[in-house]
């Protein structure tokens, strides 16, 4: 397991610092929040400052009761455009599954997405031996009715801080902007997501 900073930093840190340009889109399809792609840039940034020095929590380590829900920013960068969008898991300590979904996707081409995509395959894995405590996937697509993105990726991270008050890693496999495929490789995705404890 490794510092947070290593698995997820190129990519968080750019998208906080990248171009902050969106609509003003209602982000009517079903967000779970309205907030710009600037402000969920500050919230990456955020995230990353609070999560740089910790490391991954051993998984023999963490609660083995009770849930905890967590709330955050998933991030890619896809045919060079950043997105960005609300991502809220639940971790279930006692069941070791993983729920939750991404939603308000916005971009650094100025479209504000709509529609949500949940989370399946959610699991906790407790075996020390794994790099990665915590993985899921997170398939289908988000449009504002004219652009389209579509997720076929998956989330691959561990918990950080006291009290698992942190999820946060990587994010891999594919996605598509309105027809053209990047398959993401090494910093092109991430996540990172707070106890809202």
């Amino acid at each position: 397991m490794t510092n947070f900073y290593s698995a997820t930093s190129a990519l968080i840190f750019f998208a906080a610092m990248g171009g902050c340009s969106t609509s003003s889109g209602d982000n009517s399809g079903g967000g779970s929040s309205d907030a710009t792609y600037a402000e969920q840039a500050a919230l990456a940034a955020d995230l990353q400052e609070e999560i740089f020095p910790l490391s991954a929590t051993d998984p023999g380590f963490l609660r083995d009761t009770g849930s905890v829900s967590y709330a955050g920013v998933f991030s890619v960068v896809a045919d060079q455009v950043v997105l960005l969008g609300d991502l809220s898991l639940t971790a279930d300590f006692e069941t070791d599954e993983v729920t939750g979904g991404l939603s308000n996707v916005n971009g650094t081409n100025g479209v504000d997405y709509g529609g949500s995509v949940l989370l399946t395959g959610g699991v906790i894995d407790r075996d020390a031996s794994v790099s990665q405590t915590v993985t899921g996937d997170l398939a289908g697509e988000v449009s504002d009715g004219t652009n389209t993105v579509v997720f076929d990726t998956s989330i691959n991270g561990d918990f950080f801080g006291d009290n698992e008050a942190y999820i946060g890693g990587d994010v891999t496999g594919d996605v598509t902007v309105d027809d053209v495929t990047t398959t993401l490789g090494d910093g092109d995705g991430a996540f990172a997501v707070s106890s809202e404890e």
